[in-house]
């Protein structure tokens, strides 16, 4: 990427992680202006942006997933948690497309790289981690696998400047983008509460308002005894 983000000193990233309904999280986005971009990964020669994405679709099958009530297998099911990590953004102008070149120089016909030069969100899955009575929801845990997070730098460096300067990123229109889409949110949720046989938890993050029976089927809250409220 043209930039990098985030800060240790509380000046790291804006976070927000929540347990939607598939129809609830498409809801979110109705009506708003916004493109799905990976930005993580190279991309096929022909690919471009368009909000006819498969996120949706890909949401819902991590959703039904994670309610099925098997284990999480990380061989098996790395495809599931890979097809919703990306980007969403709302200027096409803050995207670039490069050539990707090989050994010799020559430019790949097959593959070519995206680089933003604005912040971007990054959507990505967020896990449980329970252990010896030790509660967390900012470790990865592939077992505890269960919503999603949306990040935003809260200060950026670019590289066209040597990352020598920092940048406040509430400047930015992806800023405006995250708070709107955490309101929407919020709306559609309430903060989370986990209930287990000898202690009650309240992880930050929020939880469909219609969150179906089905989601305490999740093998990883099983295990542990807890019930998603």
């Amino acid at each position: 990427m043209s930039y990098y983000g985030g800060l240790s000193a509380g000046r790291g990233w804006h976070k927000f992680k929540f347990v939607l309904k598939p129809e609830s999280l498409s809801q979110v986005f109705q009506n708003m202006t916004y493109w799905f971009v990976i930005t993580n990964s190279r991309v096929a020669i022909d690919y471009e942006m368009s909000k006819e994405t498969s996120l949706f679709d890909d949401y819902r099958a991590f959703f039904t997933r994670i309610v099925s009530g098997k284990d999480w297998n990380r061989k098996e099911d790395w495809t599931y948690e890979s097809a919703i990590r990306i980007s969403v953004i709302n200027d096409l102008e803050t995207i670039i497309f490069e050539d990707i070149k090989n050994r010799k120089g020559e430019i790949s016909l097959e593959y070519k790289s995206i680089q933003p030069i604005e912040p971007v969100i990054n959507i990505r899955p967020f896990y449980l981690y329970l252990k010896n009575g030790k509660f967390s929801i900012e470790t990865s845990n592939d077992e505890g696998i269960l919503g999603l997070e949306l990040s935003y730098p809260k200060v950026v460096s670019f590289g066209s400047e040597g990352h020598e300067y920092l940048y406040e990123t509430d400047q930015y229109s992806g800023y405006e983008l995250f708070m709107e889409l955490t309101n929407r949110i919020k709306k559609l949720s309430h903060k989370a509460k986990l209930t287990g046989i000898e202690k009650t938890y309240r992880p930050n993050f929020w939880v469909d308002n219609k969150i179906p029976d089905e989601i305490n089927n999740n093998s990883y809250l099983k295990k542990n005894r807890l019930i998603l409220k």
